[in-house]
């Protein structure tokens, strides 16, 4: 997209669509999708690392469970 409209690419969200089967405590075993977004979020370090950029933005409901914190 860079090389047709020379603009920044955004990603605004990331994830995958999946259908949550509530237990019958009413909790959700979502462990797949904190492996995945674990997954991505070293992927998205090795590569701010690799290309020395910066990447501002993540956002995911519940992404404090990763325990992830975003330093500037």
């Amino acid at each position: 997209m860079y090389e047709r409209y020379q603009k920044p690419l955004f990603i605004v969200e990331n994830g995958f669509g999946a259908f949550d089967k509530v237990e019958a405590d009413g909790q959700i075993n979502d462990d797949y999708r904190i492996d995945y977004l674990r997954a991505h979020i070293e992927e998205m370090k090795k590569a701010v690392i690799e290309r020395r950029r910066r990447s501002d933005r993540l956002h995911a409901v519940g992404l404090h469970r990763l325990r992830v914190v975003h330093h500037r």
